[in-house]
C-alpha cells in the first residue's frame, strides 16, 4: 500500500481536496514525467494493483539504486509511508518540505479539527522530520559523489519492456 494512492471518500471533502491539492500534481508528474500511470482508490478496505508496467519501472527505478541510496529510499518510503512521494523527492519533483507535508496530510488535518496532543502530535512530526531529513541529506551527499546518480537525475531509465 501507498499512502499518496490513497485518497479519503468523497463525503469528506475538505480532506479530499487537501489531498488533491497535494497529490494530484505528484501523480500527474510521474504519468507526464515517469510514464507511471499509478492507479489510486478511495476505498481503503481494496488493494490497488498496479499494471506489470508500472511494476516493471518501479523496480528498474530501485535497480538502478546503489546500496547506500537504496537506504535512502527506504528510511523516506518507511516514514511516508510512499514510494511515490520518496521518489518524487529523490528525482528532484518535490523538496524536503513538500515530501514532508505530503506524508503527513492526515495527520495535520486532524490536528487542524482536535488541537495537539502533546507528546504525540509533536513528536510524530519531529520523528518526520529529522528521518525524512537526514535521508535527504545523505542522498544529497551520495548524488554529488557517485557518478551513477547522473542517469537518476536525468531520468535515464531503461525499462525492462516496451514503453
Amino acid at each position: 500500500t501507498d499512502s499518496a494512492l490513497f485518497f479519503t471518500d468523497p463525503d469528506d471533502r475538505i480532506l479530499l481536496k487537501k489531498q488533491k491539492e497535494i497529490l494530484d500534481p505528484v501523480l500527474q508528474w510521474m504519468r507526464d514525467e515517469m510514464n507511471l500511470d499509478l492507479k489510486t482508490t478511495d476505498q481503503m478496505t481494496l488493494r490497488v494493483e498496479q499494471t506489470s508496467e508500472v511494476n516493471a519501472k518501479v523496480e528498474a527505478i530501485v535497480h538502478m539504486l546503489d546500496p547506500f541510496s537504496l537506504a535512502c529510499l527506504q528510511c523516506m518510503t518507511m516514514e511516508s509511508k510512499s514510494i511515490v512521494l520518496s521518489m518524487a523527492h529523490l528525482l528532484g519533483h518535490l523538496n524536503l518540505d513538500q515530501l514532508k507535508e505530503a506524508s503527513r496530510i492526515e495527520e495535520e488535518f486532524q490536528v487542524e479539527i482536535w488541537g495537539v496532543v502533546e507528546g504525540g502530535h509533536d513528536m510524530d512530526r519531529l520523528n518526520n522530520s529529522v528521518s525524512l531529513s537526514s535521508a535527504s541529506t545523505f542522498f544529497g551527499l551520495l548524488s554529488s559523489a557517485l557518478p551513477h546518480h547522473e542517469a537518476l537525475r536525468d531520468r535515464k531509465f531503461t525499462w525492462s519492456g516496451n514503453d
